[in-house]
C-alpha cells in the first residue's frame, strides 16, 4: 500500500512492486509518503518519509556586466522569480576561456 498525506493512494497486488512515481504534485509543498507491505494476514507497519515536491530552477537570464579590468570581469546574476519550489542556495559560475588562437 502507498499512502499520500495519510490517504490510500495506490494499492498494488504485485509482489515485485518496488517503486512508485507520484504525479500531479504541487511544487513547493511537503508531502507525507508512507509505504506498507501486505500479506494475507494483513498490513504491516508503515515506513514514512516527508519530501518536498520541487524541480530544478529555470535557466537564468544572461548576467549583467558590472565592470572589467585587464585581468578580471565582474558580472551579477539576478535571482529568478520561479525557484523550482525550493530556495536558491547559491549561484554557480563557470568560465570558458574560449578557443586557443595563435596571433
Amino acid at each position: 500500500m502507498v499512502y499520500l498525506d495519510g490517504a490510500k493512494y495506490y494499492n498494488s497486488t504485485d509482489a515485485t512492486f518496488s517503486e512508485y512515481f507520484f504525479t500531479n504534485l504541487t511544487v513547493g509543498r511537503n508531502y507525507l509518503i508512507e509505504i506498507a507491505a501486505r500479506n494475507r494476514i494483513g498490513e504491516g507497519a508503515k515506513a514514512q518519509i516527508t519530501l518536498l515536491a520541487a524541480s530544478l530552477p529555470p535557466k537564468l537570464q544572461l548576467p549583467d556586466f558590472m565592470s572589467a579590468t585587464l585581468t578580471s570581469i565582474t558580472v551579477n546574476a539576478s535571482k529568478p522569480l520561479y525557484t523550482g519550489g525550493s530556495d536558491i542556495i547559491k549561484f554557480v559560475y563557470r568560465r570558458n576561456n574560449g578557443p586557443l588562437t595563435d596571433f
